[in-house]
């Protein structure tokens, strides 16, 4: 095979895996099972080593008994305030 051919494969390959990751979206929320802490994705702390539990949303988190760290709620809050306005 010619490399220019197997180089094309190559990136359609990758551009099929990437889109495919993409559509799956991946956990909203991830937790720290020890300090049952959670994180949103926006947060610093999303992907620290401690959050290993993924949830699909906030609230699933909090039903699990996780609450959401400083920043996290902080956010939350804010979120609250701009819709009551």
């Amino acid at each position: 095979m010619k490399k220019r051919s197997l180089l094309k494969i190559l990136l359609a390959t990758t551009l099929v895996c990437a889109s495919m990751a993409f559509a799956e979206g991946g956990p909203a929320v991830k937790g720290n099972p020890k300090s049952k802490v959670y994180h949103m994705p926006a947060c610093q702390h999303y992907n620290a080593k401690g959050s290993t539990k993924e949830f699909k949303s906030a609230a699933e988190a909090e039903k699990a008994g996780y609450k959401a760290c400083k920043q996290c709620g902080k956010a939350k809050a804010d979120r609250k305030d701009t819709k009551k306005k």
